[in-house]
Order: structure tokens, then sequence, then C-alpha cells
């Protein structure tokens, strides 16, 4: 039976609680906050089915019609700002006489209840970050919070942090605004807030700009790092006149842990002049992020030093405006016509390049549309390094198969994405492209452009440019002469430009040998084209890694040493031959390949990936480190830095830090399946198996792989649970059958299963022959070896065992991975001071002791006291 009418809407009475009852179509569950400015209700949406958190006007207030229209201007002020770590604001709702806010519930703690328990240094860093970057985001769209406090930030059971209530939210003052944009007198001079976070503009009733809310979140860092108020006293005028006069005590005094930079750092959040702040919250997080790497952050200078360094800066930031205005001016009367220029601010930009789409047209034609999105991906990544603007390298668009913008923000963490399609009709091709904002799906430009189908080069300059005058990044002279450079012919490069094309779905065998066609026809017409030769080298390895055919490797080898020749100057080749040479085990050469290319082209992924794999296989852990933080860096915002220094910290036993970098993966990506695989993997070899399972099926389920697969039945294994750790094993094996380890880690489980014990010989064999294949391509990979120990001794052969083991660890004594299978060898061979010694050595390198004491290959040790004594039983 439906609800009476009277019971649907509700005469709201002041003062009265309204749990139970309904506000429109939202049922009340309960009371979950209240403050000097309104109540907020955790409730119901009975047509969306989904809980909500409903802000309703204090009632004291509400016959206050000036605070109901500052109310509204609230919501609408809010609705603007979106973001992961901003609540939402869905509607506004206005019943019998009173007004209320429909936001985004959040579950989880706020940062409060969080910091009344012990806080890590690292997890301080985590919050920090994220809590500026909704900050950034809120003062780019001109949105000012104006009550940053600890219970206003909530922290999700993922970790996530977002900030609640923009309650009190005015706009920013823009210098040059247009009369009624900026906020009244009345209103930029009010005094709201909660007293101990207030700057002292706001208690001087001066009117704020955004470095208010970063004097607030100041002290925010200030109470976590010291669990002491910096201002608060007993009364509100004692608070007050702290803030005015009083320095806070230093931070280091309460909490020693705290390095001196990050100290500097929140003691000029805490300057009383604003001039002396942080002029954004982009500064203070870079400087932030500075510290957590190492740097000293900024310096402090005397009273005397920052009076002069302020007088300075005024002088030159008043020359800086004039010239700015005298530019702006010029390029107003100056800039061209073609639409709508794009509206996000240049900070927050992060750019994916989608596939181009063939409209009538045959595989050469789709093949070009393809080669064509990575040449403007590439082009348009080239100006990374000096404008504000991040752009997703082609080859995770193509790995991550990302062909929507729901996908590029998901999957990528993009907010900005360009696609376009292409139409050949004659002599001519015709590209139409879109500029999207992801967050708002708003189109910020787009345009049609026109050029003869035998000048590819003529097509891509017109796009690079119409894209980057929407973008509104302006070309120093030398940027548009390396933008403007071909290194061909026109006929060559479309040839190229289609073998890129096909490289674009190399899984399919056909799409391989159409590549290095494609590049062929290149070379035939410019038998000096470098960049076709290092497309050749690539097709020729990925022909080899199809096929296993080993004469590949020698004809990749060559191409790409005649890249190199051809283009010295170009990266292309030393990153193509610094590909060989590293897979080959040839990691000096390839760390010499990949240094060059950098010095070429600082924007390269594969580069900056393959130098510090070649660094970590040349046992400089430290330099390897450096170089994926330097990768980090070149692009914060890109997820994929962080999971190459996770993979990296896994590898080197350092599990705790490794489940930190995962975890920001999956914040930056949240639809990430290779995030959910890695975090799984961390937590599996920490030992935390029901974690470990729980993100790896979030992981297949977003995208079945041979990897979280095989993690999965490991998970299972040392769980115990043998049959589900075969299935896994299968399915890995279905996937990547070629993969060597996939067929030993199957044989491992068969070997456990009731029955199954014959069946497991069969498949290490199997596994030993493909292993021992793989070292002919790298004979100096340490898990590689130790795998071969493994299913040596599996299978009886004592000697063989011990002789890979040897060799494994001459490459790999670092690895705990290695030191555990070579310990498995040795338990099955029965040398139970070996194997004790090896588990002892992977210990001290990380692994955790579950991975041993759940592992039954070393039940048998279980009641031996030496091993009791390293796993620590």
């Amino acid at each position: 039976m439906p609800e009476s009418s009277a019971r649907q809407r509700v005469d709201l009475q002041p003062g009265d609680s309204l749990v139970g009852l309904k506000v429109g179509r939202y049922l009340i569950r309960a009371r979950v906050g209240s403050g000097g400015m309104g109540e907020v209700y955790c409730a119901d949406d009975s047509v969306l089915k989904r809980t909500v958190a409903l802000k309703r006007v204090t009632p004291a207030f509400s016959g206050d019609l000036e605070y109901h229209e500052r109310f509204l201007k609230e919501a609408e002020r809010a609705s603007k700002v979106s973001d992961q770590h901003i609540a939402a604001v869905y509607d506004v709702l206005q019943e019998r006489g009173e007004v209320f806010l429909v936001m985004e519930y959040v579950e989880g703690r706020t940062l409060r209840q969080r910091a009344a328990e012990p806080l890590s240094i690292a997890e301080f860093f985590d919050i920090a970050e994220q809590s500026l970057q909704a900050l950034v985001v809120a003062h780019e769209r001109g949105i000012l919070h104006g009550d940053i406090k600890p219970e206003n930030i909530m922290l999700t059971q993922s970790k996530v942090v977002k900030i609640l209530d923009f309650g009190l939210a005015r706009q920013i003052p823009r210098a040059g605004s247009a009369p009624g944009e900026n906020p009244t007198t009345s209103e930029a001079r009010a005094l709201t807030g909660t007293p101990a976070y207030m700057a002292p503009e706001i208690l001087l009733e001066q009117p704020p700009d955004q470095r208010a809310d970063i004097f607030s979140m100041g002290v925010v860092f200030y109470e976590v790092l010291t669990r002491e108020s910096p201002f608060r006293a007993d009364s509100f005028v004692g608070t007050t006149d702290r803030i005015l006069r009083e320095d806070p005590p230093a931070i280091r005094r309460f909490n020693p842990a705290v390095p001196r930079g990050l100290e500097r750092v929140i003691f000029k959040m805490l300057a009383k002049p604003p001039g002396q702040r942080y002029a954004s919250a982009t500064d203070v997080l870079t400087d932030l992020r500075q510290v957590r790497e190492g740097a000293a952050g900024p310096a402090f200078r005397t009273r005397t030093e920052r009076l002069r360094f302020w007088g300075l800066l005024a002088v030159v930031a008043l020359l800086v405006l004039v010239l700015a205005f005298t530019l702006v001016e010029k390029m107003k009367r100056q800039r061209p016509p073609g639409g709508e220029r794009a509206a996000l601010a240049p900070a927050g930009r992060y750019l994916a390049v989608l596939p181009f789409q063939a409209i009538n047209g045959d595989d050469k034609t789709r093949a070009f549309c393809y080669g064509l999105t990575e040449t403007l991906t590439n082009k348009l990544s080239q100006l990374t390094q000096k404008h504000a603007l991040q752009v997703a390298p082609a080859s995770e668009i193509r790995g991550q198969q990302i062909t929507s913008a729901e996908k590029a923000q998901a999957i990528l963490g993009a907010n900005l994405v360009l696609e376009g399609s292409l139409q050949q009709a004659g002599d001519k091709m015709r590209v139409n492209y879109s500029l999207v904002d992801v967050h708002s799906h708003k189109q910020l430009g787009g345009d049609t452009l026109t050029e003869l189908a035998a000048d590819s080069f003529a097509l891509e300059d017109q796009v690079v440019e119409s894209v980057l005058n929407k973008l509104e990044v302006e070309l120093g002279a030398e940027e548009r002469r390396t933008l403007a450079g071909h290194e061909t012919s026109p006929a060559a490069h479309d040839f190229y430009v289609r073998g890129r094309g096909y490289l674009q779905e190399y899984e399919r065998p056909e799409n391989i040998d159409n590549a290095i066609t494609e590049f062929r026809h290149a070379l035939d017409s410019d038998p000096n084209y470098a960049l076709a030769y290092a497309g050749l080298g690539e097709s020729y390895w990925q022909q080899y890694q199809h096929t296993h055919q080993t004469d590949w490797i020698a004809k990749a080898t060559n191409a790409c040493q005649q890249a190199v020749k051809l283009g010295p100057t170009l990266a292309n080749g030393y990153t193509c031959l610094g590909m060989v040479y590293n897979e080959t085990g040839q990691y000096e050469n390839g760390a010499k390949q990949f240094q060059r290319a950098l010095e070429l082209d600082g924007t390269s992924d594969d580069a900056y990936r393959g130098l510090a794999y070649a660094y970590e296989h040349l046992n400089r852990p430290g330099d390897a480190e450096d170089t994926y933080k330097r990768a980090i860096a070149m692009r914060r915002n890109y997820w994929a830095g962080y999971n190459w220094l996770g993979s990296f910290l896994y590898r080197h036993g350092r599990y705790a830090e490794a489940v930190d970098m995962f975890k920001q993966v999956i914040a930056l990506a949240p639809d990430s399946f290779l995030g959910y695989s890695n975090l799984g993997a961390a937590y599996l070899v920490s030992g935390s198996y029901n974690e470990a399972v729980q993100n790896l099926d979030r992981s297949v389920a977003i995208r079945p792989t041979a990897r979280a697969y095989s993690n999965l039945g490991a998970a299972h294994f040392y769980l115990r649970q043998f049959g589900e750790a075969a299935s896994n094993y299968e399915n890995a094996v279905t996937l990547d059958p070629r993969r060597s380890s996939l067929q030993g880690n199957l044989a491992e489980a068969y070997y456990w299963v009731p029955g199954k014990r014959q069946e497991s010989l069969a498949i290490f064999r199997k596994a030993l022959e493909q292993t021992r294949e793989d070292l002919k391509v790298n004979p100096r990979d340490g898990m590689t070896l130790s795998e071969l120990a493994f299913y040596s001794a599996a299978l009886g052969d004592a000697n063989g065992s011990q002789a890979y083991s040897r060799q494994a660890l001459a490459v790999g004594a670092s690895d705990p991975e290695v030191l555990l299978k070579i310990a498995q060898a040795a338990a099955f061979l029965r040398q139970d001071t070996l194997c004790i010694e090896y588990l002892r050595r992977a210990l001290e390198r990380g692994l955790h002791p579950r991975s041993v004491r759940e592992n039954p290959s070393f039940d048998r040790l279980q009641s031996n006291s030496q091993f009791k004594a390293v796993v620590g039983q």
C-alpha cells in the first residue's frame, strides 16, 4: 500500500528531528551531523535507489531570507565542482519554506577520527596530497571552501580523501571581473567558518581568496602531525589573538619524525600575511611532493629578507601584469577564428587521444587512422615538458583498449579526450575531431580539416595546430620548427603511418606481417628513413615474441642499429635498440641506448621504463628507483609511473611500499584491471591472501588476464585450496599457453592435488623445455634460472637443479622471489640446510613469513628447530 499524501508531503516544523520522515523523494534514516550553519541527515533516494546526504538549514535560520539566498548560492557554486576528492552536490530541494541540499553520501571516517590513532608520515603524505588536489580543482573553478577542518575531510574505506560540505563556499574574487561576478561585500566579509581554522584576513573581515583555504589546510596538517592545535585557546578571543599575533611551536618539537622540509611547507601555509603564503594549492602540492621525494622544501628567510623579497616580488609582479595585459590584448586582436577554446585550467589538463575512426574505409584506411592517432599523440607529447599539459601515451591507449571518454577517465584518469574520424574520398582526406571535457561531457572545441590524400604531413600539421589552438598552448619558435620538421617524403610517411597503425593491433599475427610490409615500402620510397627502420625493428621483435623463432632477434637488432645510424638525433632508434638489448640480457648496452634516448626526448615512457629495467638488472637499484621517480615527476597524474615503481618495489621485497603505489594506481584509474591485479599480487606476497583474492577477483572481472589468474591460483595455493588453485592456473595457461612459468605453476598445483602427481610430472617436463628456450634469449634472468632449478628438482635432477641455482644466485641474489624458488628446489632435493639458508636470505629481503609457513613445499620442515628459528614459529 502506498504511503498517504500526508506522509509524502511532511509539514516540517523548525527544530523537529526529521528521522523517519520523507522530504520530497528522500526518506530520512538518521542525523549524521550538525553545526552552527546546518544539519546533515543520511537519507534514501526512492527514485535512484541510492544513499544521499541531505543538508538542512539550521532551524534557527529558518526564517532568515538572506541565509536562504546564501544557501542557494552555495548549491550553485558547489555543483560546479566535480572531482573524485570532493563530495558531489546532486540537487537543491525546497520543501514548505525550508531548503535542503542533496549531496553525495561518503562512508568512512573523518580525518579527526583517523588522526586519533597513530598516523605514519607516508599515510600523511597520501592524505595531504589528495586534500590539496581537491583544493586545486575547487580553486580552479573559482570556488573557496571557507571551512576546511578535519571534520570536513573524509577518508573512505579505500583510503580515498573526500572533502565535504562546501557549505560556506564563496566565489574567489577575480581581478577585472565584471560587476556582479564577485561576491558582495557583505558576503565576502562575513565572519564564517570555524574559529581555530580561520585565516587572519577572515578574522579581520577582509575579502579572502584561495590563500585563506591554504591557511586552514595548514592548520589541519599541523594538527594531524602533532595532535596539537596551533592556535586554539579557551575562548574565541584567545584563539583569535593567537591566530593574529602568535607563531605556533615547531612541529618537530611534538613529532621528530616529521621531515624538516615538510615543516617548512606547513609554516609557509600558516604565514599570517596572505602575500607570504603559497599563492596557490598547486604550489603547495608541488613543494609537498618534492619533500616526499627527498628535496629540502622551500627555504625560510628572516623577516628583513622576507620584506625585501616580497617588495622586489611586488615590483616584478606589477611589471609582469602590465606585460601580460599587453600580450593578452594583442592576442585577442590577433586570435584567428575557429570555434570555442578549451576551458580547462592548464595545470589540470590530462589528454587522451582516442583511436580515430575510419569512415567507409578498408583495412589500410583503418591502419592509417590508428597510425595517425599515434603520430599525433607523439607530437603533442613533445610539448609536455614545457607546457602544463599531460598526454597519455599511445601504447597505453592501445594496451588498455581505450575507445571512449568514459574509459579514458576510469582507466587512465584523463580529463580531456581528443576523438575524431577520417574519411577518404578521391584524392582528399577529411578529419573531423572534437575536444571533450570528460567530467561534463561538454565539447570544448572541434574542427573539420581537409587535405590532399597524398600529403599526410599537411593533414597532421593542420590537426596539431588546430588542437593546440583549442588548448591555448602557445608555442615558441624552436617548438614550431621541431613540430614542422619532416624527416622524409609524404609518400614514405604514408607507408610509415600505416605501419604504425598495424602495430597498434600487434596481437593479430597478420597485422605484424602487414606492418613489416608497410615499413619496407617506406624504405623502398626513402632508404634513409630512420623512423621506418625503428618501426621495422619493433615489428621484427613482435614477430619473435609471436613465433619464438630466434632469427627474428638478429633482424630486429640490425634494423634498430640502422635506425640509430641514419637518425642519430632521433630517440626512436635508441629506444628500439635498447629494447632488444634489454630483452636479450645485454643490460649495459641497453642502459646506454635508453640514456641517449632520454637526452633526445625527455617525455619517452618507453625510455624511462627501459632504462630503469636495465639499471635493475645491472644491480643498480638506486638508479632504477630514481629513474622511475623521474617518470612519475614528468606525469604526476598518470597511473603507469606509479605502477612501474610499485612493480620495482615489489621485486625488491618492499611490499608495503608497493601496496601504496598500486593503491595510487587505482586512485588515479579506478577501473584499471592492472591496478587491482598488481595490488592483489602485493597482498599475496605479503601473506594477506584474502585481500589478494578480493583484488584479483576484481581484476579478472574487469578483464581476465593470465597474470591475474596465475596470482589467484597462488593465493588459493597458499590457502591450501589446491583444486581451486589448479583451476585458476588452467585459466592462465589457456590465456597464455606459451609462458613457461604458468606451466610450472599448474604443475606445482597438480603435484599437491590427490591423484594428479603423475600428471604434474608431465607438465613439469613441458615447463622445463619451454623455460630452457626462454633462457636462450636471456641467459641472465634470475627468475628464469630459479624456475629451472625448481623444475629440475621436481623431476629428480639434482645436478641440474644445483647448477641452475648457482646461476640464479649469481644474477638474482637480491630478489626474494628467486631465493624462495631455489629454496623450494632444495626442499624437493631434501637439502634442508641449504633450503633454510635460502629462506633466511629471502625473509631478510622482505619475503613474508606466511609465504614460507603456508607453502606445502616446506611442510616437512615444520618440526625442524633451525627452520622454526628462521621463519619465526
